[in-house]
């Protein structure tokens, strides 16, 4: 099963198709035959969220002039 972006192509502007094969999902050019490995983020690559102090905006605690 293909999954199609059209022109989507960063080389060419061609339709694109997302597929898997042995070493994972892909995506390849119809057009240019460009090809390029997708890398899907695992839990151990996601960075922990800190908890603890609430962020401020970045203006907050400026002096208004």
């Amino acid at each position: 099963m293909a999954i199609w972006k059209l022109k989507g192509c960063i080389r060419c502007g061609g339709d694109m198709f997302l597929d898997r094969d042995e070493y994972g999902w892909y995506e390849g050019c119809l057009r240019c035959g460009y090809r390029s490995e997708l890398v899907i983020p695992t839990k151990h690559d996601r960075q922990p969220v800190k908890k603890g102090k609430k962020r401020q905006p970045a203006l907050a605690g400026r002096n208004k002039r």
